[in-house]
């Protein structure tokens, strides 16, 4: 079952407007998924325009914030045929991304569950996030394309109350790495 953090990142980003670069991430070569994600976001520039201005007048942040992104993309697949694979991939595309210049933000493992954040940045803005997580038998993804500021990310987070989820990743990977040395 994908946990209830990643679950409340994976909302937040989503909500936000925040989860691709520079070209899509391909769902389709992903192994061994349902043929249908048990969710499916797909939201393009032009309807992010359009919250984009129908926020301008009552929160500038967010429409400046979704005035940058080009494109959101969020899959959830629910019981898996076979998570090793699906691992695999995730490896896989881990070192691709990395060859490309993206960032590992992220990285928290628990048991065989896993949460990757990769973003590629250009100066001082991001103009891409990925994150992919993998618990048991159930699998995400997240691809937010565009361009946005780390502390319009911030300031969002703050305001839609993420700001916790966001600062217990760092405590969550400290918690797995302790509870990997008592083991």
């Amino acid at each position: 079952m994908i946990s209830k953090s990643t679950l409340a990142v994976l909302t937040m980003l989503s909500a936000c407007g925040v989860a691709r670069a520079q070209g899509y991430f391909d769902f389709n070569s992903i192994p061994d998924l349902p043929d249908q994600p048990s969710v499916q976001v797909d939201i393009n520039a032009a309807l992010l325009g359009l919250a984009a201005a129908a926020a301008g007048g009552s929160d500038p942040e967010i429409a400046a914030l979704l005035a940058g992104i080009e494109g959101v993309r969020v899959r959830v697949y629910a019981r898996l045929e076979d998570a090793a694979e699906v691992a695999s991939f995730m490896d896989d595309a881990s070192g691709r991304l990395e060859r490309d210049g993206w960032h590992r933000v992220v990285y928290a493992q628990d048991g065989e569950d896993e949460v990757r954040v990769y973003a590629r940045v250009a100066g001082d803005l991001m103009d891409g996030l990925t994150i992919m997580a993998l618990c048991e038998d159930e699998a995400a993804f997240v691809n937010v394309a565009g361009r946005i500021s780390a502390e319009q990310l911030g300031r969002i987070a703050e305001t839609i109350a993420a700001d916790d989820v966001i600062a217990g990743i760092p405590e969550f990977a400290r918690s797995s790495a302790r509870r990997e040395a008592r083991d």
